[in-house]
């Protein structure tokens, strides 16, 4: 009998740029955060959670661990809303964390990640695999 191949499900480039990244997931406190890219990124700034004047850094941390590990369907329901998204990352901080201590090695991968992507980002490097053809 001929063995089954894996069942390895391809990604597009365009897939890749909004999903994927050159890291995996990773396990912090009880949650799995998938990779920053340039689509959470995105959805960060375009609610305020990466201004400057946003002196919140519960908020951010939250709001980071809100778009890496909830599920996307959850996420695409409010992330076009500044208000509803806000609420929902605040939704989020309250069923994952009793107090901020908590915190603190979200905020960790949170720094590593952003400190990781700026480094490939500014090195002319790409933040993912992609080589401009179908994977």
């Amino acid at each position: 009998m001929k063995p089954k191949k894996p069942n390895i499900e391809l990604l597009t480039d365009e897939e890749i740029l909004n999903n994927g990244a050159t890291k995996q997931s990773e396990r912090v406190l009880n949650l799995t955060l998938r990779p920053i890219t340039i689509r959470t990124l995105s959805q960060m700034k375009r609610n305020g959670i990466l201004n400057s004047e946003n002196s919140d850094v519960f908020q951010k941390t939250a709001a980071f661990g809100f778009l890496h590990s909830a599920d996307k369907e959850d996420i695409d329901a409010v992330v076009s809303n500044k208000d509803k998204f806000l609420v929902a990352v605040d939704d989020w901080m309250d069923e994952n964390f009793t107090n901020h201590n908590q915190m603190e090695p979200l905020a960790e991968a949170m720094n590593q990640a952003f400190e990781e992507y700026s480094k490939a980002s500014s090195s002319g490097e790409t933040p993912y695999k992609g080589n401009g053809s179908k994977n």
